[in-house]
Parts: structure tokens; sequence; C-alpha cells
């Protein structure tokens, strides 16, 4: 979260589109993991990571990452007889 997020739901709507060129919908909270450690963020210690899950309503054009000056792979988790990637330029979804 950044201080310009008020929820995890304003950080989850912030970052999909910053990320992954995701549009997002009612995202709901789905419980939360305790990482005693904080591997996840460097050894930080101790902390709560909350899960949360929405409705994707649209995918944009795929954005090259930085580190690398190529997109990212971008494939739907769902069960078909045959995995295809989405189209670079995004698309739509019902």
């Amino acid at each position: 979260m950044e201080t310009t997020d008020a929820t995890p739901e304003d950080t989850l709507h912030r970052e999909a589109p910053e990320e992954a060129q995701l549009t997002l919908t009612d995202p709901v909270r789905l419980g939360w993991v305790l990482d005693k450690p904080g591997e996840v963020h460097g050894g930080m210690g101790p902390n709560a990571r909350l899960r949360l899950a929405a409705r994707v309503t649209a995918i944009g054009p795929a954005a090259v990452a930085p580190a690398t000056g190529r997109p990212f792979a971008r494939l739907p988790a769902a069960r078909a007889a045959v995995i295809e990637e989405v189209p670079t330029e995004g698309m739509r979804l019902s």
C-alpha cells in the first residue's frame, strides 16, 4: 500500500493497471496469511499478507518490462484444452 491508498482494495485497483494492465471490478477479501519472517519483503519482520480476488473486465495492451525491454508472457489461469497467450494488444472480457 502507498500513502494515497485508503484501503487494500484501493491498492489493488491502482496496482492492477500499473503492473498487469488489468481493469478489475468487485474485489473481495479472501483472507490473510501470516509471514512471520517477512521473507516476501526482504525480511522486514512479521506481517500479514491480505489475499484479494477481483473479476477481470479487460486486459490492456502488453507493456514492456523496464528491466528487460521485453513484454512478459501473459497466460490466463483457467482450465482449457489449449493454453493461449493473451494477445499483445489486449482483450475485452465478457
